[in-house]
């Protein structure tokens, strides 16, 4: 997990951990499913994430 936390740290922009159990190096591969559904999931969220607000109008 310390490897999870540290990549996690150093990247630019926004992050969010997602450890699946008992799923080694490669989940794109072992649960491609639950991979893809966490990382639609992240982009739609952020996506929908107001950028900016301004007084009372978000951009």
């Amino acid at each position: 997990m310390a490897q999870v936390d540290k990549t996690a740290a150093q990247v630019c922009g926004k992050a969010e951990k997602y450890i699946i159990p008992n799923i080694g190096h490669t989940p794109h591969k072992e649960a491609a499913e639950l991979t893809f559904n966490a990382v639609k999931n992240f982009i739609t969220n952020e996506i929908a994430r107001p950028l900016v607000t301004l007084g009372n109008k978000t951009l």
